[in-house]
């Protein structure tokens, strides 16, 4: 920092110690002497430094001299800076202060540590504030800038001032009403930028803050200034986010982004298969066989659930063979008529509410013979997928598929383009009947479109393949 009094006797002897300097003059063409334009708030702080161009290490310079005007109604000049490159051999200079002007002098007081390091061409640093409430452009004048080495003057090619814009800082703003209506279980994305507004501020250069209310979380994408939404599972009201944006100056608006969710109609939930167990054999004497399965959950609250009981002894559920039995509300059936003896028979549930939304249920097996209790998996003679059920299907679809050998097994879901959709199993698996569920979702979790999707069997050098339907 310099010392803002005035120092008489160091102003003399600076005075006097230019004058013996100043003998001869040193015509420079390439020396340039300059102050950047700018821009400025009213009733900001700002500094300007004194650029000069063309100084080299052999110029030795050893002392300096400037002058500067500009409007005292307008700016104020608070403090000078020596630039921070300049060699601790420089002493703090000497100013001296006039209503509108200010004269700066320095010299250098070790001849062997007398020369300028200019790598970004700072000379001198100048801090001003704005003084007036109005717009206006003033000019800060370098009235007189010299520079001296040990016997001469450098004499320089060209000062050129600085012109200052003052303007008023008009805070930003929001326009417009910022709503979005989204359906339920959907993400949305929503772009801030047809409703927001800045008029002296680029809008890249405001500050985003936002803070959401509960059932969303909100990732903000600062290059884009949009809004990625992510609701809760089966949230079905109205949030929102408080969102704030603050300019350069710091100064602020803050406005709400209202987000309506659509109520959708969803599919009961996931349900198991409870008794008999998997390949159970039911005494041959049995008078009635009891069937059980967890209850589907309703989601949507305001729907009840139904039941369609299918029984039979095609894995597919095709023939003449199947029977069903619908509109059941408790989650257990008893059947009393007889089934065939010694054959396999297969049984699957579908929960339906009522807005007609499904779900499926997995496959099991059983049979009816003398001895009760679970079987061991029958070893089949056949590499195939025995097909799937419902076939078309949605949400869900159950595969059927029988392995002649114990190996390693991948079942995969491809799109009719042939591109892999979904993965659903890469393990190893014991020879038998096998059964697995395609909820109708890739590998990313989102459920896929409507059309025709094949599932590839493969094991070892052997592959099957089975086209299916999915119908949203």
């Amino acid at each position: 920092m310099c010392d803002k009094r005035t120092r008489d006797k160091f102003s003399i002897f600076i005075l006097l110690f230019v004058g013996y300097l100043t003998t001869g003059v040193t015509a420079r063409a390439d020396i340039r002497v300059s102050m950047p334009d700018t821009s400025v708030i009213q009733n900001s702080q700002f500094s300007l430094p004194i650029l000069v161009e063309g100084i080299s290490g052999s110029d030795s310079v050893v002392a300096y001299q400037a002058t500067l005007s500009f409007d005292p109604e307008l700016i104020a000049l608070d403090d000078i800076t020596q630039e921070s490159t300049m060699t601790r051999a420089w002493n703090q200079p000497t100013v001296n202060f006039g209503i509108g002007t200010c004269r700066i002098a320095g010299f250098s007081t070790n001849a062997s540590d007398q020369r300028i390091n200019t790598e970004n061409n700072h000379f001198l640093i100048f801090h001003f504030h704005t003084l007036a409430e109005t717009t206006a452009t003033s000019p800060i004048g370098i009235d007189e800038f010299k520079l001296y080495n040990l016997t001469t003057q450098i004499s320089t090619t060209s000062i050129r001032g600085a012109q200052i814009q003052l303007i008023k800082n008009v805070p930003p703003s929001f326009k417009g009403v910022m709503e979005i209506t989204i359906d339920e279980d959907q993400d949305a994305t929503f772009s801030l930028m047809p409703y927001i507004q800045d008029t002296n501020d680029p809008v890249e250069s405001l500050t985003v803050t936002n803070q959401a209310s509960e059932h969303i979380q909100i990732t903000w994408q600062p290059t884009t200034f949009q809004l990625q939404i992510h609701p809760e599972a089966n949230y079905d009201s109205t949030a929102f986010v408080v969102i704030e944006l603050k300019d350069p100056y710091l100064e602020t608006a803050t406005d709400t982004l209202w987000i309506y969710f659509q109520p959708v109609p969803d599919a009961p939930s996931d349900f198991a298969l409870r008794v008999p167990e998997n390949y159970f054999r039911f005494e041959e004497d049995a008078d009635t066989l009891n069937f059980s399965w967890e209850a589907a959950e309703d989601v949507d609250c305001n729907d009840s659930i139904q039941y369609t009981f299918y029984l039979c002894d095609d894995p597919t559920f095709n023939g003449a063979t199947l029977k069903q039995y619908s509109n059941l509300v408790e989650t257990s059936i008893r059947i009393a008529e007889k089934l065939e003896l010694h054959t396999d028979h297969y049984w699957i549930v579908r929960a339906e509410d009522t807005q007609k939304n499904k779900v499926w249920s997995s496959v099991r097996q059983f049979s009816i013979g003398e001895v009760s209790g679970i079987r061991e998996n029958k070893t089949p003679g056949s590499f195939a997928i025995k097909g799937n059920y419902p076939n078309p299907f949605n949400p869900q679809t159950t595969i059927h598929y029988e392995l002649s050998e114990a190996n390693w097994v991948e079942m995969q879901i491809f799109n009719i383009s042939g591109n892999l959709v979904s993965s659903l199993i890469s393990e190893r698996q014991q020879a038998g009947m096998h059964t697995l569920i395609w909820d109708g979702c890739d590998n990313t979790r989102n459920r896929v479109a409507s059309g025709l999707y094949f599932c590839q069997l493969k094991s070892g050098n052997r592959i099957a393949r089975h086209t299916m339907m999915l119908l949203r």
